[in-house]
């Protein structure tokens, strides 16, 4: 189930990010959710190497369970890192 988060941000920035995603032929929600895909990834790499360094506990990376970046993507019918988009956006189907 996909759940909805709103937020504010300056009107410049949002301009800024609106004009990124029209050069990039992609969407504001797209890189919103790679970016959060991205800093749970990175979360837990940094888990992993702490456990193959022996480190007992990281109480900023200790997570009660673990989560699935790609099924998350999977879920909201992303693709996942590591494969390229092949279909083009239009300015239409963005904005």
């Amino acid at each position: 189930m996909a759940k909805k988060i709103v937020f504010e941000i300056d009107e410049d920035l949002h301009k800024k990010l609106k004009l990124f995603c029209t050069n990039h032929e992609t969407t504001i929600t797209k890189e919103i959710t790679d970016f959060i895909c991205s800093l749970v990834e990175a979360d837990e790499e940094m888990l992993k190497e702490a456990e193959t360094e022996g480190k007992k506990e990281i109480p900023a990376l200790k997570q009660e369970k673990s989560f699935d970046v790609d099924a998350f993507r999977k879920g909201l019918g992303l693709i996942s890192k590591e494969e390229k988009p092949e279909a083009s956006f239009s300015l239409e189907d963005i904005l």
